[in-house]
């Protein structure tokens, strides 16, 4: 009987040790989506034990041919905590109609954002576009 109660007891402990390590594996995840007539756009924040990442993907609805007309493309993001910005050479070398920005670390907490704000800016046309 005592040999039944530390098998017992063994599984007990095995299935509480077991719960927790699942319980720390949980991705927290939050997406936000919006365009306008010339962008879609997608931000993505995630976090997986102490690992950080955020996506923003930006594609462009138009012709291919209008962006590589331009120079540059130029855009910012700004959410209730975070920012960022970037810029990419367009050109005649250009071959495709989606970007992405991303970043990634350890230790940063993540939040369900209010607000999401994307700026976009191909040569003198600015466009900002709010994400819910």
């Amino acid at each position: 009987m005592r040999k039944t109660n530390i098998i017992g007891m063994l599984i007990l402990f095995l299935l509480i040790i077991t719960g927790c390590s699942l319980k720390n594996n949980n991705k927290l995840e939050y997406k936000y989506n919006g365009e306008n007539d010339n962008w879609k756009i997608e931000y993505k924040t995630s976090k997986n034990k102490e690992q950080y990442e955020r996506i923003l993907k930006f594609t462009y609805k138009g012709d291919l041919a209008d962006l590589k007309s331009s120079e540059v493309l130029k855009y910012s993001y700004k959410t209730d905590i975070n920012h960022g910005s970037g810029e990419i050479e367009l050109g005649d070398d250009i071959n495709t109609k989606s970007f992405q920005h991303s970043i990634s670390g350890e230790g940063s907490n993540i939040v369900k954002e209010d607000s999401v704000i994307v700026t976009i800016a191909v040569d003198q046309k600015i466009e900002t576009i709010d994400l819910k």
